[in-house]
């Protein structure tokens, strides 16, 4: 069984499960998805570090005339330049910077959205400490932000995919597209969820 729409679809399936899991289970299985949202905090922190810190690096190399100049004479030798200086190297650099700093501002959205999660997670599963139902409004609250936080997190991630074409680039077209298709073929095995029937 193949499930439709690849890992987008089956993460949000997943964490719509998880949210209602949490919200029947009562406070003890809140602490456990607190420290499941502290977990995911922990690796959208670190993405957002590593993306600010690419980001600020193809700034520094985009502001070093020498360094841009050495790959520049790099990419004069690439078979697929015919003609021409072709793009400038800084403009190659600015495209690598705005898809960096595009990556970290998407994990710290997804930062974000964890920050709140882990209140209306305690929110959602008091209700069942007295035994009575959770709010259907508390668990879409749950269900909304983490699938939210996830998506914000996959689309980050996969732009830091795209920085490996993006800095191939500025070496050449023939790099950036071997780059982009072994991207692509990454992203293809990893995007599919095969769910055992």
């Amino acid at each position: 069984l193949r499930m439709e729409g690849g890992a987008f679809a089956s993460g949000k399936e997943a964490r719509t499960r998880w949210t209602q899991l949490l919200s029947e289970n009562g406070p003890s299985a809140s602490l456990l998805g607190v420290q499941t949202v502290r977990n995911s905090l922990m690796s959208s922190s670190f993405m957002a570090s590593t993306s600010a810190l690419l980001a600020v690096t193809f700034l520094g190399i985009a502001l070093d005339g020498d360094r841009v100049s050495q790959a520049q004479s790099l990419a004069r030798h690439d078979v697929l330049v015919t003609s021409g200086r072709g793009i400038p190297g800084q403009t190659k650099l600015a495209v690598c910077f705005v898809v960096a700093f595009a990556a970290s501002l998407l994990f710290t959205q997804s930062i974000r959205a964890l920050n709140h999660l882990s209140v209306w997670i305690r929110i959602a599963a008091s209700p069942r400490a007295h035994g009575s139902a959770p709010d259907e409004k508390d668990v879409a609250v749950c269900t909304l932000l983490v699938t939210r936080s996830q998506h914000f997190f996959s689309v980050g991630h996969r732009l830091l995919y795209a920085i490996v074409p993006c800095s191939l680039w500025v070496l050449g077209p023939t790099a950036m597209v071997v780059g982009a298709i072994v991207v692509l073929v990454l992203q293809w095995q990893t995007d599919r969820v095969d769910v055992p029937s």
